[in-house]
């Protein structure tokens, strides 16, 4: 309940702020916000089914992917993996566009399942004393 109130507080807080803004600054803020929805529209249905982070040749890379090798300091584990759902969240918070919602949540069904796949190698190679769970179950 508190955590409510001063979520509302906040709000009114920035919509008071808001309020002061001169008019070209709102056209401008207007302006800018649909020149971002009209880029992430585009992206998010190219890159749905991704966790991207690099742009090659115009696409996306996937870091989501684990039929690539990725360094234990990549892949999965690089630090910005969140940033794509969280922008996509923050958006349809701000526009009530159900499908950046649909597709945040495919971003993180990857990531979850990418994550699930990850522990389960590592935990099987700490379980059969880092030998390949091949060799351990013949």
């Amino acid at each position: 309940m508190e955590h409510t109130k001063k979520f509302d507080a906040l709000t009114k807080f920035a919509e008071a702020d808001a309020v002061q803004l001169e008019s070209t600054e709102k056209e401008w803020l207007d302006q800018v916000y649909e020149k971002i929805e009209t880029k992430i529209q585009w992206v998010s249905e190219k890159s749905k089914d991704k966790i991207p982070y690099l742009t090659i040749n115009g696409t996306h890379d996937d870091r989501s992917d684990l039929s690539k090798e990725w360094r234990a300091d990549d892949g999965l584990n690089w630090w910005t993996n969140g940033f794509w759902g969280g922008i996509l969240w923050m958006l349809y918070q701000a526009s009530g566009r159900e499908r950046y919602a649909e597709i945040a949540r495919i971003s993180e069904k990857r990531w979850m399942h990418a994550l699930i796949v990850t522990m389960d190698f590592i935990t099987m190679l700490v379980l059969c004393g880092g030998q390949p769970r091949q060799q351990i179950m013949t």
